[in-house]
C-alpha cells in the first residue's frame, strides 16, 4: 500500500530539490526564485498572503510586515504550501493573519499549509539537533525562532511536535480569553473561556504587567478547573503590540 505523503514530506522534498537545506536561516524568496514564481508585495487590507494558480500562470501576494518580518517569511512559505501540496487545488487562496498566526482544528486546509510552512523553514532533522543542545521549553523556543527567523508562535507549535512529552500551547486575546491552544501527548490541562486569574497571562490582561516568559508554577485549576491536585509550569510571553500573550505549559518532572 502506498504511504500518503504529508505536508512536511512535501516540504522535505523541496528542500531537497532547490538544494538549500543547510542554508540556515531558510529564506523562502530563495525558494520562489528558483522555481521562477513571481511575488509582489501589495498592502492588503484583511488578508496576509494570496495565491493565483490558473491559466498556466502563477503568481503570489503577501503584505509586507515591516515590525514582524517573520510574518512575512511565514506567510509565503504558507502561499507555497497552498501552491506544493497536490490536494490544495483551489486556484485561488487568500490567508487571512488568523489562517496563518493560528492553530485551529477545523482548519485543516490552512493548517496543511502551515505545517508544510514550519517545516520548510524549520526542519525537525535540524530541529531534532537544536532541542538536544538547548535547555526544554521556552528557552528552547526563542532559540529556534532566533536562529531560523521564525515567529515565536510558529517555533512554538513546532517544537510541540516535536516533542514527546505531553504540553500546550495556548494564545489568549484581547480581553483576556483565550484565543486557541494547542496540546501534545496527552495533555488536557486547557479549558477554553476567560484566562484564570491565577494563571500567569492573567497579569498581562487584567494588571497590566509585560510578561517575558518567566518559569512560574501553578495549579493544574489555573488552566482547567475540574483538574485538582496537580502542578503545572508556566512560561508566558506578552506581545503589546498585538494584545496577545504566548504560554507554554508543561508539566514538572
Amino acid at each position: 500500500m502506498m504511504t500518503l505523503l504529508t505536508p512536511e514530506d512535501y516540504a522535505q522534498e523541496l528542500l531537497v530539490y532547490c538544494n538549500i537545506l543547510n542554508d540556515i536561516p531558510i529564506e523562502p524568496m530563495h525558494i520562489c526564485e528558483k522555481l521562477h514564481l513571481e511575488v509582489q508585495y501589495k498592502p492588503f487590507e484583511s488578508i496576509e498572503g494570496v495565491l493565483v494558480n490558473r491559466d498556466c500562470q502563477t503568481k503570489i501576494g503577501i503584505r509586507p510586515n515591516h515590525t514582524y518580518p517573520a510574518r512575512t517569511k511565514l506567510t509565503l512559505a504558507h502561499e507555497l504550501g497552498h501552491l506544493i501540496l497536490p490536494h490544495h487545488t483551489k486556484y485561488m487562496y487568500q490567508c487571512t493573519s488568523e489562517d496563518i498566526s493560528s492553530y485551529r482544528p477545523n482548519n485543516v486546509i490552512e493548517n496543511e499549509a502551515n505545517d508544510f510552512a514550519a517545516e520548510l523553514l524549520m526542519p525537525e532533522e535540524l530541529i531534532k539537533n537544536d532541542m538536544i543542545m538547548v535547555q526544554p521549553g521556552l528557552q528552547c523556543i526563542q532559540h529556534i525562532s532566533n536562529r531560523y527567523g521564525t515567529s515565536l508562535t510558529a517555533s512554538a507549535i513546532k517544537y510541540a511536535k516535536s516533542v514527546n512529552f505531553p504540553m500546550a500551547i495556548v494564545q489568549t486575546k484581547v480581553g483576556g480569553s483565550i484565543d486557541w491552544a494547542y496540546s501534545v501527548n496527552n495533555f488536557k490541562y486547557v479549558e477554553r473561556g476567560l484566562v484564570h486569574y491565577s494563571t500567569v497571562a492573567h497579569n498581562y490582561f487584567f494588571h497590566n504587567q509585560e510578561l517575558n516568559g518567566t518559569p512560574q508554577l501553578v495549579n493544574s485549576t489555573a488552566w482547567h478547573p475540574c483538574d485538582h491536585g496537580h502542578k503545572l509550569i508556566e512560561e508566558t510571553v506578552s506581545f503589546p503590540n498585538l494584545h496577545t500573550t504566548l504560554s507554554i505549559l508543561t508539566i514538572p518532572e
